[in-house]
């Protein structure tokens, strides 16, 4: 691209499109986009022919932010004032797009397919602001609000969507992953986060309710971040690019276990173990006994699931059945009952078992009265609290915001093993639950499996000291894959998820709670019955305080 003070400049892209910058001489500028149709024209009419072929030779120019020019804004004497990043597609530019005179005014004009962008009072001193100078944050649209360019903080300006179609970056034509951008707009008063669609240009509100500002993608690009004054002091919340329930990017101080019977209450897991650790901290219990890696992915909201709605609508009031659930959120209920809140078609409800052990009923009952909503089925059900045991009634149930905020214990693996195991989808559902439930800033720990006892057969346990019905497995080569499922489990999960994992395992052998068992000619180190009373749950006090201590050591290395 050219740009010049006194007179129009071009510039081609790769693509056949270019862009205008005007000056006539009296400080108003305009930055405008045409087809390439008419680049014979107006190359007759610039002045420097030189200062044009300049402006394709500057396609493998770098300029702040790193990163390789696809067109470049330049002067006569090859001076950058701008670029076009194809890996991005942000038109990144030294002018500020800021004027004395405080005038910044757009137009579309569709006979002539221009876009313009006029800044009045322009100022010399202002034009030579570097990336990080002053931008205008507004979007360009036209009459019927269709967006076709946005200004950024970091002083680029983004073209998506002008008179041909969008811009697209990366050579093929794909957009950047996340194929949105967000801005913060006044709504009746209050600062909101604004999604744009690139490809389109669609508005969506993501917030309301509360003054927010600055977004940011998150590294991965997964997230949107912003900072909003619904807390005092303002704080930091985050959510899916694509919208749904806001989580602080700080948690809450609250202690989440999430998992199965080896994080319960009761007499089975370290629960209570923890809970004298740390009398004065807020727990909130996530586990629910039996349950593997999948069902609880299921009951996070952090894998899809669907059902179908008795004759496919919502009714305006009552209860609906729910059948051919996609999942096993209700595995193993302690008890005949059980709820948690979920959202379908977008009305907000409870989904209620009963029956569980004999002939499992489920019902939606929405939240209030309404119109009968038609369904697709199956349709998608989306978890928006934790559980609860024994009621039909999640009203009480903690929302899975308030939940995921907190400091989450995920223990989650132990029954993969036995129902046949299967390392990629176990490491799938650890990824997806991480996902969901991980703030930021990682206030999360990630417990693997010990191995005991109950790994061998009974024959091998009760020839190794333990009394009979330790011993679950029926055969001795199902025991060894069973133990070398759990180690390479471990081990994957270490490598996946580096600083944010308890190797459990590893620190009762280091502590001495281990004995060698050999299982066909190969000797292992398997949790003595003195930690695992029963072969799997720390059901000793010593179990309990030991393997509690240990995750109470792991979160407090962590700051937690």
């Amino acid at each position: 691209m050219i740009y010049d003070t006194t007179a129009a400049g071009i510039a081609a892209t790769t693509n056949g499109q270019f862009f205008i910058v005007k000056g006539d001489g009296t400080n108003t500028y305009a930055l405008m986009y045409k087809n390439v149709a008419a680049v014979a024209t107006l190359v007759a009419s610039y002045p420097s022919k030189t200062a044009f072929d300049l402006a394709f030779d500057m396609i493998t120019e770098w300029m702040a932010f790193g990163g390789l020019l696809g067109i470049a804004f330049v002067d006569t004497a090859g001076k950058i004032y701008g670029g076009y990043r194809q890996d991005d597609a942000l038109f990144r530019s030294r002018l500020a797009l800021e004027s004395s005179a405080g005038a910044i005014s757009y137009s579309y004009n569709a006979a002539t397919g221009y876009t313009d962008v006029n800044v009045i009072g322009l100022e010399a001193s202002a034009s030579e602001q570097i990336v990080a100078g002053n931008v205008a944050y507004a979007p360009i649209v036209d009459a019927n609000y269709k967006v076709f360019g946005y200004g950024r903080a970091d002083g680029s300006y983004y073209f998506h969507h002008l008179v041909a179609g969008k811009i697209d970056g990366v050579a093929g034509g794909a957009i950047d992953s996340s194929a949105y951008y967000f801005t913060v707009e006044d709504v009746s008063g209050l600062n909101q986060v604004i999604r744009y669609t690139k490809a389109t240009g669609v508005r969506t509100q993501m917030t309301t309710g509360s003054n927010n500002s600055g977004p940011h993608l998150s590294s991965d690009g997964s997230n949107v971040i912003y900072s909003s004054d619904r807390t005092t002091p303002a704080s930091e919340f985050f959510q899916s690019v694509a919208g749904g329930e806001e989580n602080r990017v700080i948690g809450t101080s609250l202690i989440v276990p999430v998992g199965n019977s080896l994080s319960t209450s009761g007499g089975l897991g370290y629960y209570t173990g923890l809970l004298a650790l740390r009398p004065n901290a807020s727990f909130h219990l996530e586990a629910v006994s039996g349950q593997r890696s999948d069902d609880m992915a299921y009951r996070l909201g952090a894998t899809p699931f669907s059902g179908s709605v008795a004759g496919a609508s919502i009714p305006a009031s009552g209860a609906v059945v729910i059948t051919g659930l996609e999942t096993s959120i209700f595995r193993l209920w302690q008890g005949a009952t059980g709820a948690l809140r979920v959202s379908i078609a977008g009305v907000p409800g409870n989904l209620a078992l009963t029956g569980y052990g004999t002939v499992p009923v489920y019902t939606f009952t929405r939240d209030t009265a309404g119109s009968i909503v038609a369904v697709s089925n199956p349709v998608v059900i989306t978890p928006t609290s934790g559980v609860l045991v024994g009621s039909t009634d999640a009203s009480a149930a903690m929302a899975l915001k308030d939940v995921l905020s907190g400091i989450c214990i995920l223990w989650l693996t132990y029954n993969d093993i036995e129902p046949g195991f299967s390392l990629a989808t176990s490491m799938a559902n650890i990824a997806a639950i991480v996902n969901k439930v991980r703030p930021l800033v990682k206030k999360m720990l990630i417990v693997c499996d010990h191995i005991g006892l109950a790994r061998l057969t009974d024959a091998t346990a009760r020839a190794n000291g333990c009394p009979a019905g330790i011993g679950r497995a029926g055969t001795e080569a199902i025991s060894k894959q069973w133990i070398e499922a759990s180690q390479a489990l471990t081990a994957a999960t270490l490598a996946a998820y580096p600083g944010e994992c308890l190797d459990l395992h590893a620190a009762l052998i280091a502590d001495g709670y281990t004995q060698n068992v050999t299982v066909l000619g190969v000797v292992y180190p398997l949790v003595t019955l003195a930690i695992l009373g029963d072969g799997v749950h720390p059901t000793t006090a010593l179990g309990k305080t030991v393997e509690a201590g240990h995750i109470n050591d792991s979160l407090l290395a962590r700051g937690l």
